[in-house]
C-alpha cells in the first residue's frame, strides 16, 4: 500500500466529512488498484458506524473502507458472488417485528436507502466468506506439537499458582476460567463440637446415612452451620496442621474426625479440583491451533493490503463544512 499517499489523503479529509451533505453530487474519492472508491461509499460507512463518538471516526472508517475494497477484489479472484438470500435474511432477522415500512423509514432516519443497505450488506457477507474460506485453508495447514503443547500446559500451571502469565496463558484460562479458577483447591463442609465423643456420634449418624448438612444446621458451632456447613472452595495452603497434611492425602468424597483448639471437626471433602495435562491438552492444542490460524490469517491479510496500489483522486479539504 502506498502509505505515503495514503497519510497525505487522511490529511486531506480530515474530521468532517461525517458531516457532508448527501445532496452534493458523488465523486471519485481514490482508486485502488483502479477500482474506484467514491464519496458516498464513504458517507454510507460512516452511517452505518457503530461507533461514531470516535475522535478519529473518519480516519478509522476510511482505513476500513480501503480494506474492504482490497478485500473485495480478492473475494471476486476466488469466485465469490454477493449471496441474495443471505442478504434477504440477515435483513428479515434485522427488521423482526417491523413493516418493511417502517424498516426503510428506520434507514432513513440515518439516510440510508434500502438499496444502499442491501448493496453494503452483500459485500459484508462476500468478505466474511472470504475470511471463512482462507481459514479453512489455512487450519487444515496448522499443526501444534505436542512439546509446544506441553510446555504451554507448565506455564499454565505456574499462572494457577499464583505467577505472572503471558498474554495467551491469560486468554486461554479467560476461556477456561469457570472450570480453571478453582483448581488446586477442594470443597469442603464442616460440623464444629466441643468433643470427641459428640464428633463420634456425628460421625456415626452420617456413616449412617444422616445428611451433613442437615446436622450441621443442628449442631455446629461453626459460623458455616445456617449453611449446612458448607465452606465453599478452599486453598488447601491455606488451611492449619494437621487438617492441611490430611486433605492432601485423602480422595473425595470422604469424611472425617480433625481435633483443632478445643474443638472437633468433622470436615467432609466433597470435590477436589485438580488440573492435568491429560486433562487439557487437547483444549490447549485447539487454542494454539485457532491462535495460530489467526495470525496467519491476519498476515494474509496485511500482505492483501501491502501489495494494493491506492491512488488519491480527489482533495476534498475545502470543500468541507
Amino acid at each position: 500500500m502506498k502509505s505515503s499517499l495514503f497519510l497525505a489523503f487522511l490529511i486531506f479529509l480530515g474530521a468532517g466529512l461525517a458531516a457532508y451533505p448527501a445532496e452534493l453530487i458523488d465523486r471519485i474519492i481514490a482508486a485502488v488498484d483502479g477500482e474506484i472508491v467514491t464519496q458516498s461509499e464513504l458517507l454510507l460507512e460512516l452511517r452505518l458506524n457503530l461507533n461514531p463518538e470516535s475522535p478519529d471516526i473518519t480516519r478509522e472508517v476510511l482505513s476500513s473502507l480501503i480494506s474492504k475494497t482490497i478485500y473485495l477484489q480478492e473475494a471476486k479472484k476466488q469466485g465469490i458472488t454477493p449471496n441474495s438470500r443471505s442478504v434477504e435474511n440477515i435483513i428479515a432477522e434485522k427488521s423482526k417485528g417491523m413493516s418493511s415500512q417502517e424498516f426503510e423509514r428506520v434507514l432513513q432516519e440515518k439516510r440510508i436507502s434500502l438499496e444502499d443497505y442491501k448493496s453494503w450488506l452483500a459485500k459484508e457477507i462476500m468478505i466474511y466468506e472470504l475470511r471463512g474460506q482462507k481459514s479453512k485453508e489455512i487450519e487444515r495447514e496448522v499443526r501444534v506439537d505436542q512439546e509446544e503443547t506441553r510446555n504451554f500446559y507448565l506455564k499454565l500451571e505456574q499462572y494457577l499458582e499464583g505467577t505472572e502469565g503471558e498474554r495467551k496463558i491469560r486468554e486461554f484460562y479467560e476461556l477456561y476460567e469457570e472450570e480453571l479458577r478453582h483448581a488446586g483447591k477442594v470443597r469442603m463442609a464442616q460440623i464444629l463440637v466441643r468433643s470427641e465423643e459428640e464428633a463420634d456420634r456425628i460421625l456415626s449418624r452420617i456413616k449412617d446415612g444422616e445428611d451433613f448438612s442437615y446436622l450441621a444446621k443442628e449442631i455446629s458451632l461453626g459460623p458455616a452451620a445456617e449453611k449446612g456447613g458448607r465452606l465453599g472452595w478452599v486453598d488447601p495452603a491455606t488451611l492449619k496442621s494437621p487438617l492441611k497434611e490430611l486433605i492432601g492425602k485423602l480422595e473425595s468424597p470422604v469424611t472425617i474426625k480433625v481435633k483443632g483448639e478445643g474443638l472437633f471437626r468433622i470436615i467432609q471433602l466433597q470435590d477436589r479440583k485438580e488440573v492435568s495435562f491429560h486433562e487439557y491438552r487437547d483444549k490447549i492444542e485447539e487454542y494454539l491451533e485457532n491462535r495460530r490460524s489467526e495470525e496467519i490469517l491476519r498476515e494474509w491479510f496485511e500482505d492483501l493490503e501491502s501489495k494494493a496500489e491506492i491512488e488519491i483522486i480527489a482533495n476534498l479539504a475545502g470543500e468541507i463544512h
